[in-house]
């Protein structure tokens, strides 16, 4: 991650978030091969994009979510990584949202 040591650890912060809304959607799938499945196909390549991106990136999508929760949560986020120009917006509709 690159930016400055302050937008680093609040970035940190906000993906450190991101997993755990993450990991209690994955939670709600029955089956735990799918569980695997879909932290594979998207937790991880999330996370391998935020460790890449600029700090500022990251903040920019995830500053406003700090009240929702579950779907609303990664609805919004996707939402704002949608509509961003910023690199690590254009790399997550490229990779994962592919839209």
């Amino acid at each position: 991650m690159r930016g400055t040591e302050k937008q680093i650890k609040w970035a940190e912060e906000l993906v450190e978030r991101f997993n755990e809304e993450m990991e209690s959607l994955i939670a709600m799938i029955p089956e735990k091969e799918k569980q695997d499945i879909i932290r594979d196909l998207i937790l991880n390549k999330y996370n391998k994009l935020f460790s890449e991106a600029y700090a500022g990136d990251i903040i920019d999508a995830m500053k406003n979510l700090n009240n929702l929760h579950g779907r609303e949560y990664y609805s919004m986020l996707t939402s704002a990584f949608r509509v961003s120009a910023t690199e690590l917006s254009m790399k997550v509709k490229n990779e994962i949202l592919k839209k």
